[in-house]
């Protein structure tokens, strides 16, 4: 097996001008990183930008997590998956598998 070199894995950073690993771009990871930061359009903070020019608690905050009432059980808790809560669904879904696993056993 060949011996790698780490000097051929090493390039010059497009920025900051220094010989590191470049990460995306032609940037090292502290150029890189840094290219990602942004003021947040909704609090005017200088973060790393999320998504919509948001940085992530803002873009959290807009209701990625929004309350729906379950369809199974009734409570107004965050939606998970089909209507329901994480609870329900997961008590349905393995209700569900152990129904299929008695049928192929029997």
């Amino acid at each position: 097996m060949a011996d790698l070199n780490v000097k051929s894995v090493m390039h010059r950073c497009a920025f900051c001008g220094n010989i590191r690993v470049l990460v995306a771009k032609g940037l090292c990871r502290q150029c890189y990183k840094s290219s990602l930061k942004r003021d947040c359009s909704n609090c005017g903070k200088f973060r790393l930008m999320h998504a919509r020019g948001l940085c992530s608690n803002c873009y959290h905050s807009l209701g990625v997590n929004r309350h729906v009432v379950c369809a199974s059980c009734g409570f107004s808790l965050p939606h998970y998956a089909r209507g329901m809560c994480r609870n329900c669904y997961n008590r349905k879904l393995i209700y569900a598998l152990r129904k299929k696993h008695k049928k192929d056993v029997s």
